[in-house]
């Protein structure tokens, strides 16, 4: 198999995940209507396609649109939308069913959903 991302995605376009593709660390994939960015060069592996549970440390889900490429900047007017396992940037902004987060920490493979009880890394922000 050869090696999949040494070269930039084509603009406006990600590669479906493929079994048996070889990934670049740094590449930007789709996979189920999710852009994910490899963490570490990987042989992609039937079983362990990148919503499986225990490959955060492989495949960081991205709050970028599948279609487009655009990315949000973290900004109370452009949130990244909140996804189970991405990298959590400290104050920036984020959304989650329906309402609106600020990250108060970093938090790298993010497991825990906005308003998960007891966090104080997670304050909503109420609108303005």
């Amino acid at each position: 198999s050869s090696l999949v991302g040494s070269e930039m995605c084509i603009r406006d376009r990600f590669t479906d995940w493929a079994a048996g593709q070889t990934y670049a660390k740094g590449y930007r994939l789709a996979h189920k209507g999710i852009v994910y960015e490899v963490m570490q060069e990987v042989t992609a592996i039937e079983n362990q396609p990148p919503d499986a549970a225990g490959l955060l440390a492989v495949y960081r889900p991205l709050s970028v649109d599948p279609e487009t490429g655009e990315e949000p900047d973290g900004s109370r007017e452009h949130p990244f939308a909140f996804l189970y396992g991405m990298d959590v940037t400290k104050d920036s902004y984020y959304s989650y069913e329906g309402k609106l987060w600020l990250a108060r920490a970093d938090m790298p493979a993010c497991v825990w959903v906005p308003g998960t009880a007891g966090l104080w890394q997670w304050e909503e922000a109420n609108a303005a």
